[in-house]
């Protein structure tokens, strides 16, 4: 009997990244391997929402990795997170999450800004980028 080709490579479904909404009652965890969001209701722990988006599988990278980071804006309506040299954005409310952008392959840190307008990409390299946080287009 042949075995299905997912049995042959042994599947991760990588790692997760964890985000906490400023109110602190809600827990996003992303994971883009498997193209969830799921919203955790930290107030009586049950999952209370899962967005789906198209996942990232590289060909033969599924489950490499770092885990992603993760960013809440302070107004907590936009989570960026990171994966595979790709960001995406979470609309919070409408639970959606937005197309990918092209990231630096190694992305050590994502933060917004203040005023929520922007958000910071670390990479690994030690340079930042700066990015629009409402359309994900390079700012400066």
């Amino acid at each position: 009997m042949r075995r299905p080709s997912c049995a042959r490579k042994p599947l991760t479904l990588g790692a997760s990244g964890l985000g906490l909404s400023p109110d602190e009652r809600r827990l996003y965890v992303v994971n883009p391997i498997l193209g969830r969001v799921f919203t955790i209701d930290l107030r009586r722990p049950r999952v209370a929402r899962v967005a789906r988006f198209e996942p990232w599988l590289g060909p033969d990278e599924v489950g490499l990795g770092a885990s992603p980071n993760v960013a809440v804006s302070a107004n907590g309506r936009t989570l960026y997170f990171n994966g595979n040299g790709l960001l995406w954005a979470y609309d919070v409310p409408y639970g959606r999450v937005r197309r990918p952008y092209a990231a630096r392959r190694w992305v050590m840190g994502l933060a917004f800004t203040p005023d929520d307008r922007r958000l910071v990409v670390f990479g690994g390299d030690g340079k930042t980028g700066t990015l629009d946080a409402a359309t994900g287009r390079r700012v400066g």
